[in-house]
């Protein structure tokens, strides 16, 4: 596996390693593992022994209808025919071909984690959810508890697996370690371990092929672990996935390959293959489209086919070998894997390929798990995750539907109360229907929404009980009917009567009175509850024959009122009804309240009496409420009802406030308890002390024991928060608190007695669900944890009135339950044990743990009608149905088919029944709720009652209006004069009076309205267009397209405008000056060439003048108005030219202009501009422009309503005739103006043309041709100024081009300045982020310079003071020296009792030191004289060792006191002064010497400190560093926007630029230059390293053969150690352990005594070495001369030999006898003898030594094993006896050998003298006889 760039990760654990054990380890006695050996599963099930709990057999799970559709790797297969699953914290066995389940409940009340199936499928893992969880192996089928591993994790188990060998298991933990350990599970062992992410892992797997690979993945991450061995061990190191340009993103699933590959899932639906930790490509389908549409979660690899399923239902069959040799590089893969070139640069890693085949199991499905089948390869099991079991048959191609299930949590769950059935509802929206004795599901129906609660309707309501109250996610409630078992096909199983949305939110909870009357529903967020009374009427079937049987539910006999709403600022958490309100009265004690509340309604009769509840708020309070009768409330306009109609008030318990017990006095050493109140009844007797609670009570693995509740004493206080509430008859009341442990109480309490209440159950958590059985005998109970409880309780164990105590504790409650047990006890017989378990006793409970105790919390639990069943659901999903074997249940099966009413009740119920039409169900999430419908209806009935009022006026207006026409014609008909019927004269003026009132008072409410128009124009014209300094303006040109318009920008505060302004003054003054300086410089340098032009231009001048100008100023003056005249002239003629401008527009942009010539069209052009150039005119109506604007809305309105009145300001009809006049006018004006001449210009062409005509006729040829010239002069001139004005135009056209070009880069450098200052903006919000923690480390830095210079400063004070010691020390010697000298004058020369006298003078006596006293010292004077008595010894020996020149005689005799007789007692009192100085100064050296000692400590902690304080500098310098880092690294990774240029742009796609320029890379030219030559620079460095790839390895092949060489060695050397340890110790020695052993404080101390020594020493010797250098090097060239000595000397030998020859030769008849050797070769061999001798002496000298230091004893004792021996080596360290031996062995073999080179020389030189004297005449025989008699001469030993 390639290595990645960051360092991998590892981890080790030591297989020796004490694991911590816990309830689940295995005891020493079972550590001694074998195939056989099988541990004991009930030692370690949870239970607790107590005489409480019933019998483990009263409750056994019967049957599960629950499937965890959410787990992943949660289906194996055991055998053909089973299928393991696990729920909650059971294990399922399902038979696939008989649909059977058995259970297996595991071991402890926690839940099951992860399960896994071994290779062989004899072995089943399951891995708990528990604080210190374990790995349970369990043997199969048996089920016998094999092996138990422990120390895997902390807190949960999520995925387990076996390898494939089945010898290896791996486990990765959750929150909070999330721990990968690899076990081998045989021997209950950890092999490794290791930290697999810091986030949720989903799966483990090891390689297929290769054990010691492992790959993990889970959330943003996939992780490869390898098993590799290193010189210290076996190590996991883990390399986590490089994402690189892939989107990061959860891996659910992925599987490896055989060549070490991984492919792997995504969250997009794609598939990533994996090779070394790196992504090599992403597999897609053609066209870069997903594999799948959503998360992938199953790849499975089958027969070179590679299986894959995700979220979108399908499942798809892919080529192996395509994905395995899938690769891109610089290509883009297409179709199969076809790569296909691209012109750009390679961006995407995308291998495009299709699928074999596919299959959809559903569109609705979300595929969450695939197995394949046990027998037939082609068919596979696929689970759901909405709930469904598929099985899949590939090669028929045929799908069906195994099992369904519910898909989530469990929102409510309920049994009839008439039959076995029973009711599920999930949060998946589906309604399912069970027959649970047959432990079967008989129908489900599924809902728009999810479900959130669901309870059952009282037999009161439905006489079959089988109905429910329904609520959902969407705020609708439902009220359903369903078939009792056994069911008819033929018939609807659920039946829908009411569907009503009373909540925007989801419905929490649902609660109905026991009588049936009243109905209540609570939201989960809105902090609602609204109320409904149910009517009935027919409220019994049998009525009339007296039958107490009632109906089934419909809406014929049970109607649905709504009550309202109230609304609570804590919200709701539950409601529950009074049975009763009270008036069945169990007892009589403590009424006062409820009297009180009673005699309101004394006049009333029940039913408007209302109905008492209690209610739960959200934060645990409860409130006691009355819910009134519907005739009771105004629900006219609103449904919402006010608190005070409810009457609703707080209840609490009345705790009494512990009372304090004062400690008794604690003894010496007894340590401090906190104080505990004392509990009520206690009678201030002090208990034990109370345990520490555990962290978290209901999931922890503390168990709490009785002893430790009893001591707890009450637990609960007044505000304890209350989790449910049941209401009882007569005002009692169970309740369920929460005490200050955390863990949940249920208590019998009263109305109106919060001052005492009954303990009747405890849990380890809250209780969530409370429910009484159908007899009452009963009490069930669900936790927050997953538990389940059932007890059996008696009334007198809830009754009030004998109980005459405050709250009863728990050690109360034990009390009573055990005087109760032994009263039964002694009835039964029984004298020893617990009770007998024949039966149930008051008081015991059951507990059951099969829920998932982390997300198992308890949603609903109940009992059959029969009491012999309890089902319990959770939010883990699990449904599980226990079997009461203490009670037979009743079959009534088809006891409720039909019902037979008698008489007329049975003909109504039909009749209605039948006449009832379907109820429509909610289906849209937005319908309006209850409430919103109300207000909405009651709006539409207020607005028809007012048009009614309205109808009604106009009605009676108009018959007055008919009647007075009526009369008014009478009158004319009998002539009648008017004034003659008025009834009253003013009354014309009194209505013309109103009339102007009211005509005065409409004006002034329309100018209000006016004003108050204004007002909002005015506003916004201040907010928005008041801070506009720049405001949009638009110029067009006049003969092209182009436009430019002006940026609408606003003022700049007046601090930044003000800023701005200086620096532009600045810059305007820098410029100024630098102006007029360079015009100084020109000034100065061209004067003279300035003048000569200046002359040459006034000589130009002269000579242009014209030869006649104006003598005085009157003729410039008239020239003046000439010029004038001549102006206005042409303007009148411009202005009578100007056409009519309604005939004006704008032209097209490409036919602006036309200039028309001849006398046809001989006016001229005037341009106009576009309205959007007058920005002043922008805001300016006028009256016109409001009628034009009424109109234009007329006539749209007509066009889009067509025919019929309009209201507003005026009606009238007008259809689909021509427009309005005024539109005309507006189209007119804003259309395009044409080449037809204006009116007044035809009008006067015309009347020019008959003048010409008329003139024609008489005049003369000359005049004609004048005529003509003058014609040709004005054509000319028009010519002329229609070249001006093309001109002018052309150049503002230019003008107006030039300012869009302008405008287009000033508006792109203002885009991007703008996105500079988003940059900036960005990276002031990170640096604003980092601020805080930046200004924390320059604090932390500035403290620790502070203190860095603080400590400087001390230490440079404490060096000052050691100097001046060391002055005051110097200054002391002088004295004492010049003390000696005056002593040495006194005694004066050869005086006879100097040597007594300088005794004397020497001698230490004790005397008292003086000391000035002061008045802070008197008080303190004896005990600082005692404290020097004590250290005058210590004084006398540090003076002694200070001046260590003096002799040390302390104990001189007392005679040595006197004078002697002779002599002079001067001489004597002065050597007596003299020693008194001497010791006065030695006193005052040794305090010198002491206060040095104090400093120097005091200098060595500073030095200290100061070295701590550098390296938290450096730590804080590191810190700053790395947080500048992290800081640049944050900005870095902002995004910096770059503009580019179009030919800066080489990214192309077919010679085009792309539409995404996203995957594109901004480069510098130089840099990719750079790269291409990086390119071949990369292929060369590449030759070089296979060059020395290959050079090392063989370097490496020969160290293999060199480190097998070493080891071989090695291997002897260490067999001949063990050998040698063995003949000398007996034994092997651990020289390590013996090197600890010897470690002491004294011995360390005076080794860094001893370095500081040899340091001074080495010093020496290099100096030493320097010398023994220099005199090696003088020797050297001492024996380079020698050496050529010596070689003439071998010269003169030869040469002497040869003569020698020669004179043997010549004198060979010459006889001679040898008398001995010459006496310089005597001398020779003398010398080389002594060189031997003197060798050998010191070869002795040094095994002397040797030995001397092998027996030298140690100065303190060191502990040795028994027969070794050891001993100190340089005083440093020890050294073991056989290490000493080794050394002396290898000198005295060093020895040896230059002994014997030695040796060897003086045999050479011994062999050639003999043979030389041998040649001379013989006499070798005597040289041998004496070397060999020479005891020198040979090998010493």
């Amino acid at each position: 596996m390639a290595s990645n760039n960051a360092p991998p990760e590892t981890g080790t654990y030591s297989t020796t390693t004490n694991r911590s054990r816990d309830l689940t380890q295995p005891s020493q006695q079972e550590s001694a593992l074998t195939e056989d050996k099988i541990y004991d599963k009930e030692k370690y099930r949870f239970h607790e022994e107590s005489e409480k709990l019933m019998s483990r057999d009263t409750m056994k799970l019967y049957c599960s209808f629950g499937f965890d559709s959410h787990k992943r790797s949660n289906l194996f297969w055991l055998d053909e025919t089973t299928l393991l699953t696990s729920v909650g914290n059971v294990l399922v066995f399902i038979n696939v071909k008989t649909s059977e389940q058995t259970y297996f409940e595991g071991l402890r009340d926690g839940a099951i984690g992860a399960i896994a199936v071994h290779p062989t499928r004899a072995y089943i893992a399951l891995a708990e959810v528990y604080p210190q969880p374990s790995i349970f192996i369990f043997k199969y089928p048996s089920m016998d508890l094999f092996r138990i591993l422990n120390g895997g994790t902390s807190r949960a188990y999520s995925d387990i697996a076996f390898n494939a060998k089945g010898d290896k298991l791996a486990s990765v933990g959750s929150d909070p370690d999330y721990m990968l350990t690899v076990w081998n599970w045989k021997t209950q062992e950890i092999i490794l371990k290791s930290k697999a992410f810091s986030q949720d892992v989903y799966k483990v797997s090891f390689a297929p092929e290769n054990d010691g690979i492992l790959t993990t993945s889970g959330m943003g991450h996939i992780k490869f672990w390898q098993m590799s061995k290193t010189f210290t061990g076996l190590k996991l190191q883990g390399y986590l996935g490089k994402f690189g340009a892939s989107e990061l993103s959860d891996i659910a699933a992925f599987i490896q390959l055989p060549d070490g590959k991984v492919l792997s899932s995504t969250e997009t639906g794609n598939l990533l293959l994996w090779d070394g930790g790196m992504i090599k490509c992403e597999i897609a389908l053609k066209g870069k489209k997903p594999c799948h549409m959503g998360r992938i979660e199953v790849i499975l690899i089958f027969d070179s086919e590679v299986y894959t399923a995700g979220e979108d239902g399908y499942v798809r069959v892919w080529d192996f070998e395509t994905i395995d040799n899938a690769d891109v590089t610089s290509e883009t893969a297409g179709p199969g894997g076809a790569p296909v070139s691209s012109s750009g640069p390679a961006q995407a890693r995308v291998f495009e390929m299709e699928f074999l085949e596919e299959f959809l199991v559903g569109k609705d499905v979300m595929i969450k798990n695939m197995i394949r089948g046990f027998e037939n390869p082609s068919q596979y099991l696929i689970l759901d995750q909405n709930g469904h079991l598929f099985k899949l048959d590939t090669k028929q191609r045929f799908i069906d539907k195994t099992l369904s299930f519910h898909s989530g949590a469990i929102a409510g769950l309920d049994i009839s109360t008439a039959c076995h059935a029973m009711v599920s509802l999930g949060t998946d929206g589906a309604l399912h229907l069970y027959d649970y004795v047959k432990k079967s599901m008989l129908a489900k129906e599924r809902y728009s929404s999810g479900g959130s609660a669901l309870t059952n309707l009282p037999e009161t309501l439905d006489g079959r009980g089988c109905s429910v109250a329904a609520g959902f996610a969407d705020g609708v409630l439902r009220i359903i009917s369903y078939q009792p078992p056994p069911i008819d096909v033929n018939q609807p199983v659920f039946t829908l009567h009411y569907a009503l949305k009373p909540h925007k939110c989801p419905i929490a909870g649902i609660a109905i009175s026991p009588d049936g009357a009243y109905l209540a529903t609570f939201g989960a967020t809105d902090n609602t509850a609204f109320f409904f009374k149910l009517d009935t009427k027919l409220a019994t079937a049998g009525s009339t024959e007296n039958s107490k049987t009632a109906a089934p539910f419909s809406k014929a006999n049970v109607q649905l009122v709504p009550i309202g709403f109230v609304e609570m600022e804590d919200g709701f958490s539950q409601i529950s009804f009074s049975p009763d309100n009270h008036v069945k009265r169990l007892d009589t004690a403590g009424e006062a309240e409820d009297e009180s509340e009673d005699e309101e309604d004394e006049d009333e009769d029940g039913e408007s009496a209302g109905k008492m509840a209690f209610i739960l708020s959200k934060s645990g309070v409860m409130y006691s409420c009355r819910v009134p009768h519907p005739s009771r409330v105004n629900i006219k306009l609103t449904y919402q009802l006010d608190s005070t109609i409810l009457r609703i008030q707080p209840w609490e318990l009345n705790v009494p406030a512990p009372k304090v017990v004062a400690p008794p006095p604690k003894k010496e050493g007894e340590a401090e308890n906190d104080e505990k109140p004392a509990t009520p009844g206690s009678a201030g007797i002090e208990k034990p002390k109370e345990p520490a609670p555990p962290v978290n009570a209901e999931k922890g693995d503390q168990r709490i024991g009785s002893a430790i509740r009893k001591a707890r004493g009450l637990c609960i206080t007044g505000t304890s928060p209350i989790s449910h509430v049941l209401y009882l008859p007569g005002g009692y009341f169970l309740l369920a608190v929460v005490n200050k442990y955390g863990e949940g109480e249920i208590r019998s309490c009263k109305f109106g007695s919060p001052e005492k209440s009954r303990l009747i159950l405890m849990g380890k958590s809250q209780f969530t669900d409370l429910r009484l059985s159908a007899t009452g005998k009963y009490l069930i109970a669900g936790t927050a944890a997953g538990m389940t409880c059932i007890r059996q309780i008696k009334l007198d164990e809830m009754l009030l009135d004998k109980w005459d105590q405050s709250h009863e504790t728990y050690e109360q409650y034990s009390k009573s339950f055990s005087d109760a047990a032994q009263i039964i006890k002694m009835q039964r017989g029984v004298t020893n044990g617990g009770l007998p378990s024949d039966r149930i006793y008051d008081g015991q409970f059951w507990l059951g743990h099969v829920h998932d105790c982390d997300r198992g919390s308890i949603s609903s639990i109940a009992m059959s009608f029969d009491e012999s069943f309890l089902c319990s659901a959770g939010h883990d999903g699990g449904i599980f149905m226990f079997r009461f074997l203490a009670k037979e249940f009743e079959e009534r099966e088809g006891k409720f088919a039909c019902f037979f009413f008698k008489g007329t009740a049975f003909r109504n119920f039909m009749n209605s029944t039948l006449s009832i039409k379907p109820t429509q169900d909610i289906v849209d999430r937005n319908v309006y709720t209850i409430q919103e419908t109300k207000i909405k209806s009651e709006r539409d009935r207020e607005v028809a009652e007012a048009e009614q009022k309205k109808q009604a006026t106009r009605d009676y207006i108009s018959e007055l209006r008919s009647e007075y026409l009526k009369v008014l014609a009478n009158m004319d008909t009998n002539k009648v004069a008017h004034p003659d019927v008025a009834v009253d004269p003013d009354l014309h003026a009194d209505i013309e009076s109103e009339t102007l009132a009211r005509i005065t008072n409409v004006r002034k409410e329309l100018e209000w309205i006016s004003e108050k128009e204004s007002i909002g124009p005015t506003k916004l014209k201040m907010k928005f267009l008041d801070p506009v300094q720049t405001s949009h303006i638009r110029v067009t040109a006049l003969n092209t397209a182009a436009a430019v318009s002006t940026f609408r920008t606003l003022r700049l505060p007046e601090k930044m405008d003000y800023t701005i302004q200086t620096l532009i003054n600045n810059e305007r003054a820098v410029s100024r000056g630098l102006n007029a300086e360079g015009k100084r410089n020109q000034t100065a340098n061209g004067a003279g060439a300035g003048k000569d032009k200046a002359q040459e231009a006034g000589k130009a001048a002269t000579s242009k003048k014209p030869a006649k100008q104006p003598n005085d100023s009157r003729s410039k003056l008239e020239a003046r108005k000439a010029l004038r005249a001549e102006r206005a002239l042409m303007w009148k003629q411009l202005m009578d030219a100007k056409p009519d401008d309604n005939a004006h527009g704008r032209l097209q942009a490409q036919n602006r202009r036309k200039l028309h010539y001849g006398r046809e069209n001989d006016t001229l052009w005037v341009p106009s501009m576009d309205p959007g150039c007058y920005p002043e005119d922008r805001y300016k109506v006028t009256e016109a422009d409001i009628e034009n604007l009424k109109q234009v809305e007329a006539a749209n309105s007509t066009k889009k309503g067509g025919d019929g009145d309009f209201g507003g300001f005026g009606g009238g009809g007008g259809g689909g005739g021509a427009p309005t006049q005024a539109a005309q006018k507006v189209d007119t004006a804003s259309a395009v103006s044409t080449a037809t001449p204006p009116q007044n210009a035809t009008r006067e062409r015309n009347q020019v043309d008959m003048f010409d005509n008329r003139l024609l006729k008489g005049k003369s040829n000359l005049e004609i041709a004048e005529e003509d010239a003058y014609r040709k002069t004005l054509e000319w001139k028009r010519k002329s100024i229609i070249k001006k004005m093309d001109s002018y135009v052309n150049e503002f056209d230019s003008t107006v081009d030039a300012l869009m070009r302008e405008r287009i880069a000033l508006e792109g450098d203002a885009k991007l300045v703008d996105m500079k200052l988003l940059l900036l903006y960005r990276e002031w919000v990170h640096l604003k982020e980092f601020e805080k923690h930046d200004n924390f480390l320059a604090e932390k830095l500035g403290l620790k310079q502070a203190e860095k210079t603080d400590i400087a400063e001390k230490i440079k004070e404490c060096q000052e003071k050691l100097n001046a010691k060391k002055t005051e020390i110097e200054e002391i010697i002088s004295q004492e020296k010049q003390l000696q000298d005056s002593f040495q004058k006194a005694l004066g020369d050869n005086n006879k009792y100097e040597d007594m006298l300088t005794k004397v003078f020497k001698k230490k006596i004790k005397r008292v030191k003086k000391k000035v006293k002061t008045g802070d010292d008197e008080d303190g004077e004896e005990e600082e004289e005692e404290e020097e008595e004590e250290e005058e010894d210590e004084d006398f020996e540090l003076s002694a060792n200070l001046f260590h020149h003096r002799d040390d005689e302390n104990n001189e005799e007392d005679s040595l006191e006197e004078c002697p007789t002779d002599l002079d007692v001067s001489i004597w009192n002065a050597v007596l002064e003299f020693r008194e100085k001497k010791l006065d100064l030695e006193d005052v050296l040794v305090e010198i010497q002491k206060a040095i000692e104090a400093l120097k400590k005091e200098n060595d902690s500073l030095i200290k400190k100061e070295k701590i304080i550098d390296m938290n500098l450096r730590g804080t310098e590191i810190e700053i560093q790395d947080f500048q880092t992290q800081k640049q690294r944050k900005l870095n990774e902002l995004d910096v926007i770059v503009p580019l240029r179009l030919h800066q742009i080489q990214y192309l796609e077919n010679n085009s630029l792309p539409a995404d320029l996203g995957q594109a890379l901004i480069f510098v030219n130089s840099g990719l230059v750079k790269l291409k030559g990086r390119i071949k620079e990369l292929q060369q460095e590449k030759l070089d390293i296979r060059k020395s790839h290959k050079e090392l390895k063989k370097m490496h092949v020969a160290l293999i053969k060199s480190r097998k060489e070493k080891q071989v060695k090695l291997t002897e050397f260490e067999a001949r150690a063990t050998d040698v340890q063995m003949l000398k110790f007996g034994q092997t020695i651990d020289l390590e352990k013996l090197e600890r052993m010897g470690i002491n404080r004294n011995a360390d101390e005076l080794r860094e005594k001893l370095q500081k020594e040899d340091g001074k020493r080495m010093k020496e010797l290099e100096t030493c070495d320097k010398q023994v250098k220099q005199l090696q090097d003088t020797l050297t060239d001492v024996t380079r001369q020698n050496t050529m000595l010596l070689e003439n000397l071998v010269n003169l030998t030869e040469a002497h030999h040869n003569l020698e020859q020669a004179l043997n030769l010549s004198q060979s008849t010459v006889n001679a006898e040898y008398s001995g050797l010459q006496k310089k070769d005597i001398d020779e061999r003398d010398k080389l003898i002594s060189l031997v001798q003197t060798q050998a002496n010191e070869i002795d000298a040094l095994k002397r030594e040797i030995e001397l230091l092998i027996r030298k004893p140690l100065r303190q004792a060191v502990t040795v094993p028994r027969n070794a021996r050891y001993t100190r080596a340089s005083g440093v360290k020890m050294v073991p006896r056989e290490a000493l031996d080794e050394i002396v062995n290898v000198s005295v073999a060093m020895v040896r050998e230059e002994t014997a080179d030695m040796n060897a020389v003086v045999e050479e030189a011994a062999a050639t003298s003999a043979e030389h004297f041998q040649e001379v005449g013989g006499g070798g025989d005597a040289v041998n006889d004496g070397a060999s008699e020479n005891p020198g001469i040979g090998v010493s030993d």
